[in-house]
């Protein structure tokens, strides 16, 4: 069973991944902020879970969102205006 989930990276994340997107495993019961810590550790983003806001599929969501096989999930920084 494919149990992946797209990742989108925006801004000053998809500077330090390298990259705009990328898929991986997801963990059963997995929840977004989980899967951000595990990100932040592997990846070694400056950016605290604090000032993100994640997104499921083009929705704004909170932490506690639990995550499913198929989704896209992006962290969006905060946007600077001008």
């Amino acid at each position: 069973m494919n149990n992946t989930v797209t990742l989108r990276y925006f801004a000053q994340l998809a500077e330090q991944r390298g990259c705009h997107t990328e898929q991986v495993e997801l963990h059963p019961g997995q929840r977004a902020e989980e899967l951000y810590r595990q990100l932040q550790q592997r990846y070694r983003f400056s950016l605290d879970q604090e000032i993100l806001r994640p997104a499921v599929n083009g929705v704004y969501t909170t932490w506690d969102q639990e995550l499913q096989a198929g989704d896209e999930i992006a962290f969006i920084p905060p946007v600077a205006g001008g």
